[in-house]
């Protein structure tokens, strides 16, 4: 029962250290998007 648990929360563990990963890419793309445009003139 309590190894159940606890690979039920290392999956868990695992997919939020996925998204994770994909949100920084998404990050760094948006960022990297930014720069490439010409900057607005304040």
């Amino acid at each position: 029962m309590i190894k159940r648990v606890c690979d039920a929360l290392q999956k868990q563990g695992e997919e939020a250290q996925v998204q994770r990963e994909f949100l920084m890419k998404h990050l760094q793309l948006q960022m990297e998007n930014l720069k490439e445009q010409p900057s607005i003139p304040e």
